[in-house]
């Protein structure tokens, strides 16, 4: 069990469906695992594990670990605030209290926690954070 086979899920969870119109087509495919430097390049969602996660863990079959993760949205600015929230939404109906295959795990439930303040301009881009935990079992 690792942090990639929870980031795999992520990945599947928002990719799950490509076609016009879905959260997947209005980022053009930019779902990105921070695991280093990243460019920035907009539209943009990208995820990572916070606090201590070790790469590889190991759970007892009835075992519980909760995974802190944070989710950042970048659109650009000329699109507006309200396409940024728009996008934001559809993140947000494919993450929030769903649950996740992953590889080695029995079950994984994500829920975001704080769905993030208004969008904040960067640049050219406008980013929201939301946050969210995985209860990996």
């Amino acid at each position: 069990m690792s942090q990639a086979s929870l980031s795999d899920a992520i990945y599947d969870a928002l990719a799950a469906v490509q076609s016009e119109g879905t959260l997947y087509a209005d980022l053009s495919g930019r779902l990105r695992w921070i695991i280093g430097e990243t460019a920035l390049q907009t539209p943009l969602l990208a995820w990572q594990f916070l606090g201590d996660v070790p790469e590889r863990f190991f759970l007892a079959a009835d075992e519980t670990r909760d995974v802190s993760v944070q989710f950042d949205l970048y659109t650009d600015r000329v699109d507006g605030a309200s396409a940024h929230d728009a996008i934001r939404q559809k993140a947000r109906a494919l993450l929030d209290r769903v649950t996740l295959t992953a590889s080695g795990f029995t079950q994984v439930q994500c829920w975001i926690d704080d769905y993030g303040a208004s969008p904040v301009a960067e640049g050219d881009a406008y980013r929201t954070t939301m946050t969210g935990t995985l209860l990996a079992q």
